[in-house]
């Protein structure tokens, strides 16, 4: 265990960060407890440091007492952190004018969601006011606005508003095992829900405060993208096909379409993650290419990334999968731009420690959970699957290494993912193994048709059409093949396992494939009979 996690620093804290969230979030202990056991614990690491201080003056590394007491901490530290972001409401929190004709005023923290009746967003609450008196408040809260359906919503990301409405308590499940929104809300600190009948109960301010940034660099670009793909890209479905892709507005793209992608197990082609990060990087790598070969150039082309990762994020809502992919990308060129050896694993928990440093509760998140188990699954799988594919020779070697290896990535993230969109959507896509291959292939010549189109088109739209042309062709049949895919009967299953059963899978598919890669082949079959004998015994005790 030891030879695993060592060159794993940050997947080690991050498994005592996990563990220090749960406990705090699930356990009945006080938050006054966490935080005198920290105390205790900073107290005695000190204690610690001059004592091994004194006996080596010189310094050298911590001490396993050392390092025990620190890792007790960081459970501590994290587990305190997580019970008051979940259970904590602040004196002075808008939930004091529950069920009250109030104006708030606050900060639109989220890109409005379409659905059949309007839009949701969620707002920081600032200020109140209630019977001709004014007072600052805190929280967030859950805004509707109800609207028709070709009108916009009229807000964006960081704009300043004021409304009219009424705060009322976020209604919990209607069924047992139904969704909870009042659960899935709170894990976003969010307690509260307004319902606006109009727009006329809303006016819009604008950006405050990053104002200069926003206004100068994230909307004008974003409303070039917006432009640039309704004048390049034919077809409406096809548009909004890469609004979705390119700009994460996925909502607007229509509902049978999403269900075709939902069921062929391709829907997370729609939400911007470390596929479409990537392929954006990689081009941005290759106009760079040059400026690489010395220190300086791989420094200033590390710059110019990081710069664009955090402009995309911002123009793209600043999505919880864009900054997890951003910030794994960063962590891994930051890695190869100071020649240190780069551990993919690492460095996905080196960026998930950043997210959950910024906010534990995002542990809990669907889309972290999700994107988490695809990009390890790959990291896991991907190279045992592409073990048969170092000996082919010939000359079809090369187009077969690619397919089997665009095969694998599929195939690696489907094992990764679907017990998790099994347990969060109650449905397990069959089909999605194959489908990927094509879609996700599909996709990825999509972007790189696209992105030269929208940047040639500051030069020459009539070059900036040519590319225009393509990507809506390859829309096109990327819509085409979802579409036949989704029709196959027999493509998805109506399944929805437990946590238990959830965590069950991991466990055997890591055991499983840690014995593979020893060659113990009947310690796998041994791990798969237990599962199997787990599976039924839980079964029949229900």
């Amino acid at each position: 265990m030891s030879a695993f996690f060592g060159p794993f620093p940050a997947l080690r804290l991050l498994i005592i960060v996990c563990c220090g969230i749960s406990a705090g979030v699930f356990s009945g202990v006080s938050l006054s407890f966490w935080v005198t056991v920290a105390a205790v614990l900073v107290a005695g690491l000190v204690l610690l440091a001059v004592f091994n201080g004194v006996r080596s003056p010189f310094g050298g590394l911590p001490s396993p007492p050392e390092l025990i007491v620190y890792h007790f901490l960081v459970f501590c530290v994290f587990a305190a952190y997580s019970q008051q972001s979940y259970r904590y409401v602040a004196p002075d929190s808008v939930l004091r004018y529950l069920d009250k004709d109030v104006l708030v005023y606050g900060r639109v923290m989220s890109r409005p969601k379409r659905s059949e009746r309007g839009y949701r967003w969620i707002l920081e609450a600032s200020r109140v006011s209630a019977d001709g008196a004014e007072e600052m408040v805190s929280g967030r809260l859950q805004v509707f606005l109800r609207s028709e359906e070709d009108e916009r919503a009229g807000v964006e990301p960081g704009d300043m508003i004021w409304l009219k409405g009424r705060p009322g308590a976020i209604q919990g499940a209607q069924h047992p095992g139904g969704f909870d929104a009042r659960e899935y809300y709170r894990l976003q600190g969010v307690r509260a829900t307004v319902y606006l009948h109009g727009a006329w109960l809303m006016e819009n301010h604008g950006p405050k405060g990053r104002a200069f940034f926003e206004t100068a660099v994230v909307r004008p670009l974003r409303q070039y993208l917006d432009r640039s793909i309704g004048a390049l890209v034919r077809g409406e479905d096809e548009r909004r096909f890469f609004s979705g892709v390119l700009l994460g507005e996925r909502d607007e793209l229509d509902g049978v379409i999403r269900e075709q992608f939902r069921k062929t197990g391709t829907a997370h082609v729609l939400a911007i993650s470390g596929l479409h990060v990537g392929l954006l990087v990689v081009l941005v790598l290759v106009v760079l290419q040059r400026l690489r070969k010395t220190s300086a150039g791989r420094w200033a082309v590390f710059l110019v990334i990081v710069s664009f990762l955090a402009i995309y994020c911002q123009v793209t809502g600043n999505a919880p999968s864009v900054r997890r992919a951003s910030l794994m990308t960063v962590i891994l060129l930051g890695g190869t731009v100071t020649g240190r050896k780069v551990y993919p694993l690492n460095s996905l928990a080196a960026a998930d420690l950043v997210i959950l440093a910024r906010d534990p509760l995002e542990l809990w998140q669907a889309g972290f959970l999700m994107t988490n188990a695809a990009v390890m699954s790959i990291i896991l799988l991907y190279p045992v699957l592409m073990r048969p594919a170092a000996g082919w020779h010939g000359l079809t070697a090369p187009a077969r290494r690619f397919l089997w290896g665009s095969f694998s990535v599929s195939l690696a993230a489907m094992a990764g993912v679907s017990p998790l969109i099994a347990h969060f959507f109650g449905t397990f896509s069959l089909i999605g193994i194959v489908a990927n291959l094509p879609v996700v292939m599909l996709v990825s010549l999509m972007l790189y048709a696209i992105v030269p189109g929208l940047v040639l088109g500051l030069v020459s739209s009539h070059v900036a059409h040519f590319f225009g042309e393509s990507a809506s062709a390859l829309a096109s049949l990327t819509l085409a093949v979802t579409q036949l895919f989704s029709t196959v009967s027999w493509g998805v299953l109506d399944w929805k396992p437990g946590a238990g059963e959830v965590v069950l899978f991991y466990v055997t598919l890591l055991a499983g494939l840690r014995l593979a890669l020893r060659r113990r082949w009947r310690g796998v079959v041994t791990v798969l009979l237990l599962s199997a004998t787990v599976v039924v015994w839980a079964g029949g005790v229900q």
